[in-house]
């Protein structure tokens, strides 16, 4: 598989633009009587006026605030105000290219060989159950019932084998339900069960750009249960079932593109897309464990590995391979490692078919929660669960504890602190919380912020604060710092910094998070006097939130999840220039050069796989014409030097510009004619409708906790506006208006994950969560969280 050029970083850009002092008093900036005082139908409620002037900038709600930044700046043209080119606007640009472009690969081209790898396989493997006996014919029907879960989801017509049609049935039921935590028939072959396979199918909500038409809901569902359901070594019927899996893998056939292809080959197309679009596979590829089967089973016959002997032997060889690094599902008391890492490794190792990919920023939300960080031993539960530990000795994770766990548990110390002891307080704090949920006399006697307190005394929820703080902002952190107060929370966060600064590779998905980065960084001399203050640190840090929640949305089906472990258990106007000539752009010059980059990066990498859709690079070549000029324009504002007649009209139109990239991009993705080629698909038009597109109003779910049936929700809102004050060259300061990103971060019911449709109907309600903004009302924002003021400690 061919790999993309790597992007070299642009040379910065040196900015000379002279300060000015503040606070601004009134008659300084020359515009803003009547540019910004007097403008109509812009604001919700007066200006706020005395925030600008002490910080250069603020950043107000809109009026009949637009949800599309084409929209936005339609309005500033209409309002004769002078019009700022933000990096927010730009920013959702570059998703609806890589969202339209991602919707055209999947419709045309990853849906139609993923069906014809699922029925080659399907028919390789039923041939494989037919001929299987003894030890050998559960696991081989286990797979058939995989196979048939995965086709009948992609395709209506399809007809299970009698054999596994009820097992199948089941699991199409629970899918569709999508209800949360519960045993996979298929996965298990016989219900009820000892051991069971246990799904969360809330995950199989299609969300995200997927509910647009039923082709991509069907190509969700099936996608979804390929990259979650794992074929693990936790039991030798499983370990057999892959066995057999690979093996059909490697000798079947497929249809594609009128061509009979080795089933091995199609997987590895879609994988090879795959990677370069997100990244590699957080779990075992079937090559990585096929290594371990040629060389202990080689021609051996399949019943003799499957005694006891020569299974523990494969078991162990299998269990040297890579371990997975997200936690993406429960964990069973007898799934239980040393610690956190030995448990996700002994839990979760396996393969899975088209495993979803491994992210760092997934990473980091999995890791600095419970159980890879400890309590908060400062928290005012913190004394009613030690003593409810004292009180009980049922047989659970306190039940073991050791007398020397017992002593650190009267003294608590970080420093002394074990998993085992992680687990009993952390269990017993999430047991006193739903038992209280539960009993309807302990509802009554207690308030409700006491309960719901007990689910902070552990970590249960990150917070996008955590991401942005190991991007490396210094807000995020000051935001989050009560965060400190978790036993190895400092620890694993600097292990995660410290593998951000040293990853490499090229993905488009890493190239974004790349992009973002230079947004939670101070700009420093030279840049203009409103860029250097915390407002403006404040208004970065929600346009990164915001973009990472557009880059997790476009790629819900593919970024692993995490998961929190879960153990079941005024001036004179005659001398003023003309609105127009007051337009800025935002001086960010390094996300704009990343935005570029990226631009190439998904460009290099769909024409190193052959996937570049007709006509599509025309439009990228766009795409990059209008930030290669609004980054010319900065490179004069920064170096304080007059622009020309022509970059002012273009700033002023930027929103015709935008709305015109779209129109070509929907004209460049169109569906082929209905005389499709055979792997193409003859679909309606990916965009024909602009505003859902266009859209800024989307949200998505970033990470589970079963231990309180809770998601975290990353929201983006309706536009804002950004009101700055620029120094001109002349030394005259004026203000502009830019169109800005809102940002919601909030917890909701697991089994209610938010798809686009109904977020914007609970933000049009009276029960829409707090937007963030100042103090980001995150994570457990309703209850007491440890990334919030005003924690009860």
């Amino acid at each position: 598989m061919p790999t993309p050029p790597r992007i070299e970083k642009a040379p910065s850009i040196a900015a000379k633009v002279p300060p000015y002092a503040l606070p601004l008093a009134k008659g300084q900036v020359r515009n803003l009587e009547r540019d910004v005082r007097r403008a109509k139908g812009l604001f919700t409620a007066p200006f706020k006026e005395a925030a600008l002037l002490q910080d250069g900038m603020v950043v107000v709600d809109a009026l009949d605030a637009p949800d599309r930044f084409d929209d936005a700046y339609v309005r500033l043209l209409q309002a004769n105000v002078p019009v700022m080119v933000t990096m927010d606007s730009l920013l959702h640009l570059h998703h609806v290219y890589f969202q339209e472009i991602l919707k055209a690969l999947e419709m045309r081209m990853l849906s139609p060989m993923l069906e014809a790898l699922l029925v080659g396989l399907h028919r390789e493997m039923l041939s494989v159950a037919e001929r299987a006996g003894g030890e050998l014919r559960d696991p081989a029907l286990m797979n058939v019932a995989y196979l048939s879960v995965a086709l009948s989801l992609l395709r209506p017509d399809f007809v299970a084998h009698p054999a596994v049609r009820e097992l199948v049935a089941k699991d199409l039921k629970r899918i569709e339900a999508h209800q949360g935590l519960a045993p996979s028939a298929s996965m298990t072959l016989r219900l009820p069960c000892r051991i069971c396979y246990n799904e969360d199918f809330s995950q199989y909500l299609p969300r995200g750009h997927y509910t647009q038409n039923e082709l991509l809901r069907r190509y969700f569902k099936a996608s979804m249960w390929l990259g979650r359901i794992s074929h693990r070594f936790v039991r030798s019927k499983e370990i057999l079932s892959q066995t057999l899996l690979i093996q059909a893998l490697k000798n079947a056939r497929c249809e594609w593109n009128a061509q009979e292809v080795p089933a091995i080959d199609l997987l590895a197309r879609i994988d090879g897309l795959l990677d370069f679009l997100i990244g590699e596979s957080d779990d075992l590829a079937p090559s990585e464990v096929d290594s371990v089967l040629a060389r202990e089973i080689g021609s051996k016959d399949l019943h003799a590995v499957a005694l006891p002997k020569q299974m523990n032997r494969l078991e162990a060889d299998l269990r040297r391979l890579r371990s997975p690094r997200v936690l993406s599902n429960a964990v069973y008391s007898h799934e239980l490692g040393e610690d956190a890492n030995d448990t996700l490794k002994k839990a979760t190792q396996g393969f899975r078919l088209l495993g979803q990919r491994y992210a760092v920023d997934s990473d980091v939300l999995g890791r600095l929660v419970f159980e890879f960080t400890g309590p908060d031993f400062g928290h005012a539960r913190f004394q009613e669960t030690r003593q409810d530990i004292r009180a009980r000795r049922d047989d659970d994770f306190c039940s073991g504890l050791t007398r020397t766990e017992l002593d650190v548990l009267e003294r608590p110390s970080c420093d002394r602190w074990t998993p085992n002891l992680t687990r009993c307080v952390c269990q017993r704090a999430i047991d006193l919380h739903a038992d209280c949920v539960k009993d309807s006399d302990c509802r009554r006697r207690n308030s409700e912020d006491r309960n719901a307190a007990f689910s902070q005394l552990c970590r249960l929820m990150p917070s996008g604060l955590d991401v942005a703080s190991v991007l490396g902002s210094a807000r995020a952190r000051a935001l989050g710092k009560g965060a400190d107060h978790y036993c190895s929370y400092a620890k694993q966060r600097k292990g995660l910094e410290d593998g951000w600064a040293a990853r490499s590779g090229s993905t488009v998905y890493g190239a974004w998070l790349d992009t973002l980065q230079p947004l939670l960084a101070r700009p420093g001399p030279g840049f203009p006097t409103w860029t250097r203050g915390a407002a403006y640190e404040e208004k970065s840090l929600t346009t990164m939130l915001a973009s990472w929640s557009e880059l997790r949305h476009d790629t819900i089906l593919y970024v692993k999840q995490s998961y929190t472990m879960a153990v079941v258990l005024v001036s004179d106007e005659s001398t003023l220039l003309p609105p127009k000539f007051y337009a800025t752009v935002e001086p960010a010059p390094e996300v704009i050069q990343a935005l570029l980059r990226l631009s190439q990066t998904m460009r290099s990498a769909l024409v190193a796989l052959d996937a570049m859709p007709d006509g599509l690079n025309d439009s990228l070549k766009g795409l990059d014409g209008v930030l290669q000029q609004v980054l010319g324009i900065l490179r004069k504002q920064l170096s304080n030097t007059p622009r020309d007649q022509a970059d002012t009209e273009f700033l002023v139109n930027i929103g015709k510009t935008f709305t015109g990239l779209t129109a070509r991009l929907a004209a460049n993705l169109a569906p082929p004619p209905p005389q499709a080629k055979p792997g193409q698909h003859a679909g309606r038009n990916l965009v024909d409708d602009m505003s859902k597109v266009l859209r800024t109003t989307l949200v998505s779910d970033v990470h589970t906790d079963l231990n309180t049936a809770r998601v975290l929700q990353e929201g983006v809102g309706r536009v804002r506006w950004l009101v700055a004050v620029d120094r001109h060259p002349d030394g005259t300061l004026s203000a502009s208006i830019g169109p800005v990103f809102s940002h919601y971060e909030f917890v909701h019911a697991l089994n209610d994950r938010l798809t686009d449709e109904a977020w914007r109907k609970l933000l049009a309600s009276d029960g829409a969560p707090p937007r963030t903004s100042g103090v980001i009302a995150n994570g457990y924002q309703r209850f007491c969280t440890a990334t919030t003021t005003g924690c009860e400690r």
